[in-house]
């Protein structure tokens, strides 16, 4: 864990690549069934725990902010 004032570009780095990338991964594995079907949805889903109050890993949720 980290703090605000410990937090790292690698390891914010590290927080997008797990929950932006990984998405748009998942959608390009996807897109060989879809574009031949004429469509397809994803469906992304997310968490709201940074809107809860925190007192643990306090720069992953500034980051997020």
């Amino acid at each position: 864990m980290s703090t605000l004032d410990t937090v790292t570009a690698e390891i914010r780095h590290q927080l997008q690549a797990v929950n932006a990338e990984a998405l748009v991964y998942f959608a390009r594995a996807c897109m060989p069934g879809m574009v031949p079907a004429g469509c397809g949805r994803i469906v992304a889903t997310g968490s709201t725990v940074m809107l809860l109050p925190q007192t643990r890993d306090l720069a992953y949720l500034a980051w997020l902010v």
